[in-house]
């Protein structure tokens, strides 16, 4: 079922500002039950002229999380995810996991980095996540237009040496083809000696343009 977006508030919004918003997003679970996640989303004003003042995002943050209160339904009595599995994602701001997939609290790991590609930090993550919270299953997701997509290996650490005469010593793991970078994720989570289960690993790419996941196979 769609979200449902639904405006509260005075209709007559400030110039400039829009309302608090609440998302209702509704999934089935079974034949009968429904499970309802409620997401408030306060919308700070709109970047106006240079000078004028406008709440820092840290404290807009804080703002919203004083006025969700319990808004967000899941489980928290326990770390291990529910449905003992684990995403993986790129940081990108329009990848809404939690909508994406329908997720309640308490039901998956979320892992994210710069592109949503396997490093030894995620192996790190993914080790913990099985072998210590109980995930057995791997989704991983990455996407369209990623920013990983606009610079090289070198261009990047030239950068970054240049500016602090310290050459990175990590992969910055930029890529061309993202369909290609999926698989190449997926044979690394599978071929880990530290990973227990590798048996159901899928990784699949996220249109930020139209919201559709296509699975590579």
């Amino acid at each position: 079922m769609p979200p449902a977006w639904r405006a509260q508030g005075h209709p007559g919004y400030p110039p400039g500002t829009r309302g608090a918003l609440r998302l209702g997003a509704e999934r089935t679970t079974t034949a009968v039950t429904r499970l309802v996640t409620f997401i408030r989303i306060d919308l700070c004003p709109r970047p106006g002229i240079a000078g004028m003042d406008r709440m820092a995002a840290i404290d807009l943050l804080l703002k919203r999380n004083a006025e969700l209160k319990d808004a967000v339904r899941g489980d928290r009595s326990s770390p291990r995810p529910s449905l003992h599995v684990a995403i993986l994602t790129c940081m990108d701001a329009r990848i809404r996991v939690f909508e994406l997939f329908g997720l309640l609290q308490g039901e998956s790991h979320v892992l994210r980095n710069a592109g949503g590609v396997v490093t030894d930090d995620m192996i790190r993550s993914l080790a913990l996540s099985q072998r210590k919270l109980g995930t057995k299953e791997v989704l991983i997701v990455q996407h369209t237009e990623c920013g990983l997509n606009a610079v090289t290996e070198d261009s990047f650490k030239d950068e970054l040496e240049a500016d602090t005469g310290i050459r990175p010593p990590w992969a910055v793991e930029a890529f061309r083809d993202v369909h290609d970078n999926v698989r190449q994720s997926i044979r690394r989570v599978r071929t880990s000696q530290y990973l227990p289960h590798t048996d159901v690993v899928r990784g699949f790419v996220y249109d930020v343009r139209t919201g559709q996941l296509t699975e590579v196979s």
